[in-house]
Formats: structure tokens, sequence, C-alpha cells
């Protein structure tokens, strides 16, 4: 499934399916916003496929690209295979626990994943 990487001083938001939808252009540039997301620089977003359609499919994928040298920085602990501790997980405004599913909720177009995390932590 492609999603929209949209990264934000304080959150991460990925779009699911946007298709043309993508209307997003970056605000002021703060410096570090964009290293993880090199192409987002110009547009404010980028693309991606993503191999599977639930929210931890979404989840793992970002950890895996966040994950550099060894040192797990994303959100998805690599030894328990769920959301770490340190990081809050929104789908369209709810909670992902509350949503139907929880981390394994089917995820469809046009919805909205907020990732936020509250202090660096480990598993």
């Amino acid at each position: 499934m492609k999603v929209a990487i949209i990264p934000g001083p304080t959150d991460l938001k990925v779009v699911i399916d946007p298709g043309d939808d993508v209307n997003f252009k970056p605000g002021l540039l703060i410096p570090g916003i964009y290293d993880d997301w090199p192409e987002a620089r110009e547009s404010g977003f980028m693309e991606m496929e993503i191999n599977g359609d639930t929210l931890r499919a979404v989840l793992v994928e970002i950890s895996n690209r966040l994950n550099r040298n060894g040192v797990d920085v994303g959100p998805v602990c690599h030894i328990t295979n769920d959301v770490k501790q340190s990081f809050e997980i929104l789908v369209n405004d709810k909670n992902y626990v509350l949503t139907s599913g929880g981390i394994d909720a089917k995820l469809q177009r046009g919805d909205e994943v907020t990732i936020l995390e509250d202090v660096i932590g480990f598993c």
C-alpha cells in the first residue's frame, strides 16, 4: 500500500493511500526536521510503499527506516514487535489501542496515523 509521510516538528503523520490528495507544503524549515526524510524537503512530504495493510506494517516499515547503525529509535521495539512505551500512536486522532484491531488494525484509504514520541526510551 502507498503512504505519504509528512514530517513535523513534534510528530510524524502518515496518510494511507493518499492518491492525489496530498497537498502539503512545508512551513518554516526547522533544522533537522527532514534529516530522516530528505525526499520531503521540497514538497513537505514523501511517498513510500508499505508491505501490508495494517498499522503494524506501517510502524515496522517506519522503524526499519529510522533504525540505523543498530540504534533502535523507531516506534516499534525490535524485541517485542510492539509499540514502545515512549510513543503515542493515533489513528484518525484516536489512540491506536482504542481502534478495532489495535496495532493489527486494517488501514484504509485516507486514514491518518500520527506518531508522537513522548520521551526517548527503550523497549
